[in-house]
């Protein structure tokens, strides 16, 4: 080999050499939306302080959802926790809110009904969200799919709980400094002597639209309410009081309940009242609403 050509080989060999190993060490190029898989979290992710010191228990969930949602066959499920606080008026997590727990499914394939087993933390507090992450940021955004809260679970882990994703998330309408609604001093009226002697329990306060009330005015069997406010189990004096704020939602109909089996539904033996259309209060009217609980479920 010429004096010259070999000089310049063991010039280049060190610099080939720096090409190699950065080539080796470098960072992957990053996947498109087609080819990026799920992220593979552990199933159970406890939120720092919040529910992820109590104790958790497996249950099953069965997830289903409208038309629109049944058509979504590869994208992220996430199931998340929230207290009452946490949630807005209509009913959505507030934007920005620490989830109390959350869960991420390990694989992007849905079939619906879809039959999912996890872990939930034992906190008595916390309601059950499930949505759809649609940008893939793990992050609940405006235009993601998801479902209405599922109160605090009960102690039975062999009933499975049914989650429907049929709504679409707008960060703006839970934000404090947007949202429209008033509180009411809402009193919760015995109207039966077996009410009033009733000296512990729950009380919840339910919202319908029009078109979840029967032919005869009241709650359907099967009627998903579009709000839920909940008192935790405890002491009761009649007429039992609660400041609760309420929406500006038109053709809003109100279910007081006096929940006896403690499971956060209007069930079989609940005492409840005949629903009453929720009206915007004039500024020469007390916020104050009545609400009688006269039958039984």
């Amino acid at each position: 080999m010429p004096r010259f050509a070999r000089a310049l080989v063991l010039a280049l060999c060190p610099l080939l050499a720096m090409v190699a190993c950065a080539d080796d060490g470098g960072p992957p190029v990053e996947a498109g939306p087609e080819e990026r898989s799920a992220p593979m979290p552990p199933e159970w992710i406890p939120v720092e302080g919040r529910a992820g010191a109590e104790a958790a228990s497996r249950r099953r969930l069965v997830l289903d959802g409208d038309a629109t949602t049944r058509r979504m066959n590869r994208v992220q499920l996430v199931v998340e926790g929230y207290t009452l606080p946490q949630l807005s008026p209509v009913g959505l997590p507030r934007e920005g809110e620490p989830p109390t727990f959350r869960w991420v499914s390990d694989t992007m394939e849905r079939s619906w009904p879809e039959e999912v087993e996890i872990d939930l933390p034992h906190d008595s507090q916390s309601y059950l969200v499930a949505w759809l992450d649609l940008n893939a940021s793990l992050k609940l955004d405006s235009g993601d799919r998801c479902g209405r809260p599922h109160p605090p679970l009960g102690d039975d882990p062999g009933v499975p709980v049914g989650l429907r994703i049929d709504r679409i998330y707008v960060a703006a309408a839970t934000r404090a400094t947007e949202r429209l609604g008033t509180t009411w001093e809402v009193r919760f009226e015995p109207r039966r002597s077996q009410v009033e002697a009733v000296r512990e329990g729950s009380l919840l306060l339910l919202a319908y639209g029009r078109e979840e009330l029967d032919g005869g005015g009241l709650p359907a069997a099967d009627a998903e309410p579009k709000l839920r406010w909940r008192r935790p189990p405890g002491p009761l004096e009649w007429p039992a009081t609660a400041e609760i704020p309420l929406p500006h939602v038109p053709d809003l109909w109100l279910v007081p309940v006096l929940d006896l089996d403690l499971d956060g539904e209007l069930g079989p033996g609940d005492w409840y009242g005949v629903p009453r259309e929720h009206l915007e209060p004039s500024p020469d009217v007390t916020r104050v609403l009545s609400l009688d609980l006269d039958r039984q479920r």
